[in-house]
């Protein structure tokens, strides 16, 4: 069998074991990929009582959806080489150098620091990353609670900046906002059918 994804720079995994340079069908892969991510963080928010439905009409969520799966994909990358968007499906230097990632080179790069930010600020305490995650999806808007000493919530709070600054950029690309209009459209369904 041949090695995971992520020690394979450069390849994605395809049916069979075999490997293959990557091309558009896996930039529409990590696409996806980060989306779902992101919707799978806005249900962990709702599950935890982070944000309730009527939140999805407000101003913050615009930035705090993209930042919370940013903050997501760095987590879950922090022991490869380059973004993992979802288990098996990692961005390598490799990949984003090809054409097919042309449009999402800048933003998965901006990821790598983020994930390298939190390397090295040697973040692995539950309730800093809970932080990071609470921080991220509020965008400012709430003040979050927590035990975390001031000097150390401010290296905290850099990595959060980084996030949110990514999270803009994000939000000014034309896909993303088509993306983010159906995510909460089908977030915003999924309440009001539980409120039932």
């Amino acid at each position: 069998d041949p090695p995971p994804v992520h020690h394979r720079p450069g390849f994605s995994r395809r049916g069979g074991g075999y490997y293959e340079a990557p091309g558009d069908s896996d930039v529409n892969n990590v696409w996806e990929a980060f989306f779902n991510t992101m919707m799978t963080s806005l249900d962990a928010a709702l599950c935890e009582g982070w944000i309730v439905s009527d939140d999805f009409s407000e101003p913050f969520i615009q930035l705090g959806m993209p930042a919370i799966a940013i903050i997501e994909i760095a987590l879950l990358s922090r022991e490869n080489v380059g973004v993992t968007v979802r288990e098996g499906l990692v961005v390598t230097h490799d990949m984003l150098a090809l054409d097919a990632f042309a449009d999402a080179r800048e933003l998965f790069e901006e990821v790598e620091a983020v994930k390298i930010a939190l390397v090295q600020s040697k973040v692995e305490a539950r309730n800093e990353e809970e932080f990071l995650r609470k921080s991220s999806l509020y965008a400012g808007a709430k003040e979050i609670d927590n035990e975390i000493p001031v000097q150390r919530r401010n290296q905290l709070n850099a990595i959060i900046a980084q996030t949110q600054r990514t999270a803009i950029k994000m939000t000014q690309k034309a896909f993303y906002k088509q993306q983010s209009d159906e995510l909460i459209a089908e977030m915003t369904r999924r309440e009001d059918f539980s409120a039932t």
